[in-house]
């Protein structure tokens, strides 16, 4: 048997190409859903939150709770006067989702090479999907509509710029890494949301985590020789909360929050377009996706800035 010509291989690859989309280029529902999956299922901040798939590119969120005594002494025949009657408040916020998009280009014999092996829409969407997971998390972060300096950062407010209500701010006095910021974060928690501990957490820099292990393995006690140990395998917690690495995070600032506070929504019409340049054999694949953040609660937050990133002298 002959071996296949160019124009057959080429041929081969245009249509391997278009299969990864369908008219108008936005991928079908299984699919879309599939490189959400992917997404998420990345170790990134967003497999530890709430993430909802949105089918509109808004879409309200309602929370509630009695802020209040709901329970009080009655007398037989008595009804309850006006301020004995309990109200449930409802809180409403909205992820309005904001587009991004990715350029990729890839060399005719990468892609070739990859069909060969019959498995050429998984790997590019596999690999697109592992960086897309990198890239929302530095802006669920980072992201600061005020910020001049990277358009890409001030696309939306990350999980830092709309922490506001409760700050402690040691930036002029830079505190080690310890159990006292920690604790202070939990003193200005207000107390009905310290409850469901251990989906509570502290998200951290990874060079937070490192200086709080080597804290806890400075003891002389079970712990610090566990520290000693196993290090960087364990988990570990404060007060019973997990102390969690988020590898965007600034080495100086930490944020305690319930995880499912943070809500990250995704718009499930997500575009795929193709094109190839034929003076540098390459193909392009142009990726866009819709996300946004919110928190649901932004009172049950505390945001820490002003830990030392450095380790602390004997």
């Amino acid at each position: 048997m002959s071996a296949p010509t160019h124009r057959e291989i080429a041929r081969k690859d245009d249509l391997a190409v278009l299969d990864l989309v369908n008219s108008g280029g936005y991928l079908p529902w299984e699919a879309a859903d599939a490189f959400i999956e992917m997404t998420l299922a990345q170790p990134t901040l967003l497999s530890d939150i709430r993430v909802d798939t949105m089918n509109a590119p808004k879409k309200r969120l309602e929370s509630g709770g009695f802020n209040s005594r709901i329970l009080h002494a009655s007398a037989a025949g008595t009804a309850f006067d006006s301020t004995k009657r309990a109200k449930l408040a409802l809180a409403k916020v909205e992820l309005d989702v904001q587009s991004m998009r990715a350029n990729v280009r890839l060399p005719y014999d990468v892609v070739e090479d990859n069909i060969a092996r019959g498995n050429f829409p998984d790997w590019l969407m596999g690999q697109m999907s592992r960086r897309a997971a990198l890239d929302m998390e530095e802006i669920l972060v980072l992201g600061d509509t005020t910020n001049l300096l990277d358009a890409d950062l001030a696309i939306i407010n990350g999980i830092l710029a709309q922490a506001t209500s409760h700050t402690i701010d040691n930036s002029g006095n830079p505190q080690d890494v310890g159990p006292d910021p920690f604790d202070a974060a939990m003193i200005e928690m207000p107390s009905e949301y310290v409850r469901d501990l251990e989906n509570m957490r502290f998200y951290v820099s990874p060079v937070t985590e490192t200086l709080y292990k080597r804290a806890l393995a400075g003891r002389g006690t079970a712990l610090g020789d566990e520290m000693l140990q196993v290090g960087g395998r364990r988990v570990v917690t404060h007060q019973g909360i997990p102390v969690y690495r988020v590898p965007w995070m600034p080495n100086d600032k930490f944020i305690l929050t319930h995880r499912e506070n943070i809500v990250a929504g995704i718009y499930r019409q997500i575009l795929l377009e193709t094109d190839k340049d034929i003076e540098s054999e390459e193909y392009i694949f142009v990726l866009s996706v819709r996300f946004d953040c919110k928190y649901l609660d932004e009172t049950g937050v505390v945001k820490y800035t002003g830990l030392s990133a450095t380790i602390p002298t004997e």
